[in-house]
């Protein structure tokens, strides 16, 4: 499994964040995470949100 670094992102749809619930409309932060199926052999990705009001880790903000 894979997890790639946090990117800021314009919620245009809802999505449902780890630490705040449901946001739409609203800047929140989002990254990649890919996982390989080894009974089938497919690569499947998905997205993992968290809220916008703190700073995110890694982002090269203080």
């Amino acid at each position: 499994m894979f997890f790639g670094p946090y990117e800021r992102y314009f919620a245009w749809h809802p999505v449902r964040t780890e630490d705040w619930g449901w946001k739409w409309l609203r800047l929140v932060y989002r990254r990649r995470i890919v996982s390989k199926d080894y009974l089938f052999n497919t690569v499947s990705d998905r997205w993992s949100y968290m809220g916008a009001p703190q700073i995110c880790p890694g982002d090269g903000q203080s």
